[in-house]
């Protein structure tokens, strides 16, 4: 069963390790490198989320307001778990709080290639621009 609570300080280093994993080849194709350090000072600044499979920890959600949507700024699933439907679950569990909030769309930015980017477009989200190396998706509610 695949449940989504706050995620407790702590937990910061296994989001960030399955954040990384993720990642960081995206960041290296782009010319980037990933810097523990902005992910930690990023933390505080956004509502996070944990995402259990039978109360272990599969994955992170993280959020942020933008304007009259909310913005997942990142949602991380663990290699070993992807394409059992968290991914999914996360995004419904998402529409709902923006709903409560009196929201109307939801934003992300995936990196151009990504995997995930057909989860999003299946869950109705459309690509609002082009960026260098990554893409800007909504949807409304």
């Amino acid at each position: 069963m695949i449940t989504i609570v706050p995620a407790e300080t702590d937990e910061l280093h296994f989001a960030q390790r399955v954040s990384r994993e993720n990642m960081e080849k995206y960041y290296t194709a782009l010319g980037r490198h990933w810097d523990p350090a902005v992910f930690e000072a990023s933390w505080p600044a956004t509502e996070n989320y944990s995402i259990l499979a039978n109360d272990v920890p599969i994955g992170v959600l993280r959020l942020r307001p933008d304007a009259d949507a909310i913005y997942i700024s990142d949602l991380q699933i663990a290699a070993g778990n992807q394409g059992r439907g968290a991914g999914s679950f996360a995004l419904a569990f998402v529409d709902r709080l923006a709903r409560e909030r009196g929201l109307r769309r939801v934003r992300l930015r995936a990196f151009t290639g990504s995997a995930a980017i057909r989860l999003y477009q299946r869950a109705g989200f459309r690509k609002i621009t082009d960026e260098p190396g990554k893409q800007l998706f909504e949807r409304a509610l």
